[in-house]
């Protein structure tokens, strides 16, 4: 329901490229400038994400008055929760204002942080993040074609439209992961990819305390020689996996739970640790997307 309404809401969007907007890396989360309710606010952005959601915290902090809608389950890394939706906020952002309705209730960020958006917004443009010069903006699907410029292997995962990208580990495991700009790790994998490969006892492990959508968990995090990410190979990258006995959702993070994992599967999450380097162009509705190393901004 609410993909449908978030759709017609964005029809007030320019159809021309729009320009280059600073946001604020923190914690390796994107924070972009907005207004929300007319108060000045910063939403991430996470490719992660079926959702777009409000911060309670945020929510709370100015005693915004909204209407709630249906609840939903939001799967997390680790745990599944029902949550209230919301309907109703104004949202200044790309020189315009929409009313966002739909918003699922969750808490991510301090109370500066009003949204998240995932792929029920980003799906309707083609998506530049530039990583190195901490900037991005939305350009018309029609700009370019897309299909003629991918440098990585990433396919929609059939029943959640989530962005997939095939990697290789160590020059000998190929495997599927989940481009998460809301992960602020490097690549987080099941547990059994990492045992069945011998790496847990390879390399020196420590152990991490890490945040999800709904509650926490305990990684063992170490570092591989090598992952290969489109036609740049990246040394010394870091790799969590949960510790033994830990839950995690892995494959199923941040969705909600009506809809299906199908398709390729996935061994894990590909975060900002990786990311930092690039320039990533992304369209979801085809499928395709290219990594690049931008110039500086003042030659761009």
């Amino acid at each position: 329901m609410f993909r449908y309404i978030l759709l017609l809401l964005l029809t007030s969007f320019s159809l021309t490229a729009q320009a280059w907007v600073e946001f604020k890396l923190e914690g390796g989360h994107i924070k972009m400038p907005i207004t929300a309710n007319g108060i000045e606010a910063y939403a991430i952005l996470d490719t992660g994400s079926q959702l777009n959601a409000i911060n309670n915290r945020f929510r709370k902090a100015h005693n915004l008055d909204l209407k709630t809608g249906n609840k939903i389950e939001v799967v997390g890394v680790y745990g599944k929760e029902t949550r209230s939706t919301y309907n109703g906020l104004n949202v200044g952002m790309f020189g315009t204002e929409v009313k966002m309705d739909g918003l699922a209730g969750l808490n991510f960020g301090g109370s500066d942080v009003a949204i998240l958006l995932g792929e029920t917004f980003l799906e309707q443009f083609i998506v530049q993040i530039d990583y190195p010069n901490s900037r991005l903006r939305i350009v018309p699907h029609d700009t370019w074609d897309m299909s003629e410029i991918e440098n990585i292997k990433l396919v929609k995962q059939r029943g959640t439209g989530k962005p997939l990208v095939s990697v290789t580990m160590n020059k000998e495991v190929d495997v599927w992961l989940l481009l998460d700009t809301g992960n602020a790790g490097g690549v987080m994998v099941e547990r059994s990819l990492a045992k069945s490969n011998g790496w847990l006892k390879e390399y020196e492990t420590t152990e991490l305390y890490a945040r999800g959508a709904n509650t926490s968990g305990i990684n063992e995090a170490f570092r591989i020689s090598e992952l290969q990410f489109g036609p740049y190979a990246l040394e010394d990258v870091l790799v969590t996996v949960p510790a033994e006995g830990e839950s995690a959702n892995i494959a199923e993070t941040k969705q909600a739970s009506f809809s299906r994992i199908k398709g390729k599967r996935v061994r894990g999450i590909l975060g900002y640790d990786v990311l930092q380097h690039f320039l990533l162009t992304i369209d979801y509705r085809s499928g395709n997307a290219n990594i690049s190393i931008p110039p500086p901004a003042s030659q761009s």
